[in-house]
C-alpha cells in the first residue's frame, strides 16, 4: 500500500486542524467591549465506517471486512484498500453567528496499485458514515447521522451520495444574553465530496449560530447549496 502518500497527505491535514483545537473559554458567551457577542464553541466527533456487500455478497477477493469501526478494509492480498475516518477535539470562536468553517474529521485510503472498488447494484450505496458530534460548548448537546458513498461501487472514488439523516448539525447555544436572539448553532456540510481508495479527505463544515426561526430556512439553503433537494424528493 502506498502508506508514504497516505501519511504525507494526513500530516497536512492534521496541521489544517490544529488551529481549532485546544482554545475553549470558560465564559462560552461573552459581549465584547465594541458590543459584538462572542461565542466559543467547543465539539468532538466519531465517526464509524460500514460496507455494502450487495444483495448476494460479495465475492471472498472483494469481500469487506471492520464495518462499524472506524476503518474499514476491503479485498485481500494484493488487492485491498483501507479506509479510516479520524474524528476531531476542536474549539473555535464565532463572533455575531457569522459563519466560520470548523473541521468534522479527516478519512484517508490507502490502497494497493491498480486497486478498484467493488460493484454493487446501482442504487446501493457501497459505503456508510455514522459521524456522530458531541458538543461541550456554549451548551452541551448530541448530534448525529449517516451519509452514504458510491452509489453501485466500482471506480477509485467513492463520491458522496444522500443521508439517511441530514447534511447538518443543529444543537443548542444556551441563553444568550440581550440584545442578541441566537438560540441555535448549526453545523452544515461544507460540500460534497469523495472517499479516495488512496489519498486523505478533510470533511469540513460552516458553522453559524442562528435564531430559532431560520433553522428550517437554513437547512433548505444548505441544501439546494449542495444540489441534494433533488436526491431526497426521490427517496
Amino acid at each position: 500500500m502506498r502508506l508514504g502518500r497516505v501519511c504525507c497527505s494526513l500530516v497536512v491535514l492534521v496541521n489544517l486542524l490544529l488551529p481549532f483545537t485546544g482554545r475553549a473559554g470558560a465564559t462560552p458567551l461573552t459581549i465584547l467591549p465594541n458590543g459584538d457577542l462572542e461565542i466559543d464553541v467547543a465539539f468532538t466527533t466519531q465517526g464509524s465506517l460500514s460496507c455494502n456487500q450487495g444483495l448476494f455478497g460479495l465475492p471472498p477477493a472483494e469481500a469487506c471486512t471492520g464495518s462499524g469501526t472506524n476503518s474499514i478494509v476491503f479485498g485481500s492480498g494484493a488487492n485491498t484498500a483501507a479506509l479510516t475516518f479520524f474524528g476531531v477535539n476542536a474549539a473555535v470562536s464565532i463572533t455575531n453567528g457569522e459563519k466560520v468553517f470548523v473541521p468534522l474529521g479527516v478519512i484517508t485510503g490507502s490502497a494497493t496499485p491498480g486497486f478498484i472498488f467493488p460493484s454493487i447494484h446501482p442504487q446501493q450505496p457501497l459505503v456508510s458514515l455514522d459521524l456522530l458530534l458531541i458538543q461541550s460548548s456554549p451548551a452541551p448537546g448530541i448530534a448525529e447521522t449517516t451519509w452514504t458513498f458510491g452509489l453501485g461501487g466500482g471506480g477509485t472514488q467513492l463520491p458522496l451520495g444522500g443521508p439517511s439523516g441530514s447534511f447538518y448539525f443543529d444543537l443548542p447555544i444556551g441563553a444568550a444574553p440581550p440584545p442578541y436572539d441566537h438560540f441555535r448553532l448549526i453545523y452544515s456540510l461544507d460540500s460534497p465530496f469523495s472517499i479516495p481508495s488512496d489519498g486523505a479527505v478533510l470533511v469540513g463544515a460552516q458553522l453559524g449560530a442562528v435564531p430559532e426561526p431560520t433553522t428550517l430556512l437554513l437547512f433548505g439553503t444548505t441544501m439546494a447549496r449542495l444540489g441534494l433537494a433533488p436526491w431526497r424528493r426521490r427517496s
